[in-house]
């Protein structure tokens, strides 16, 4: 670099040094990225969801391995955001929805909510032990807030 003029080499040495702080910052996002898919993986896998015959829960529909899809929503401070459903194929039984709510108080992170798309009647049991049972076998809503560990 010794016959680049001096403006140039520390313009040069100055982008070098921005890029490569965006480069770290990069990469601790993508590692905050892969945490918080985790965290609603888990927070997911902890749900438990089941159509009823008659009053009895029948077993454990099977959480879908990945989520249907992940969103943001930067203008209402939605910044990662995932759909999970239960049930093995075709039509879920229930969908949740988990978001991820950085500038809000720790308790108030996460938010969960649940939809229930079966034409039975489904329990769900959250991952702190409470439960909730659609009121009839029509698509209802259930949404929760969770201050769940991330």
């Amino acid at each position: 670099m010794d016959d680049v003029p001096a403006g140039r080499r520390t313009f040069l040495v100055g982008l070098g040094a921005a890029l490569g702080a965006r480069w770290r910052r990069a990469g601790a996002a993508d590692d905050d990225t892969a945490a918080q898919r985790e965290a609603m993986a888990a927070m997911a896998r902890a749900i438990k969801v089941s159509e009823l015959a008659g009053e009895t829960p029948g077993p454990a529909l099977p959480l879908r391995p990945n989520p249907l899809l992940r969103y943001g929503d930067e203008a209402r401070n939605i910044f990662d955001s995932s759909l999970w459903a239960w049930g093995a194929t075709g039509r879920p039984a229930a969908v949740l929805k988990v978001e991820r709510l950085p500038k809000q108080v720790p308790r108030r992170r996460w938010i969960e909510a649940v939809v229930s798309l079966s034409p039975r009647r489904v329990v769900v049991t959250f991952h702190d032990g409470r439960s909730w049972t659609a009121l009839g076998s029509r698509p209802s809503v259930k949404r929760t807030l969770s201050c769940a560990p991330a």
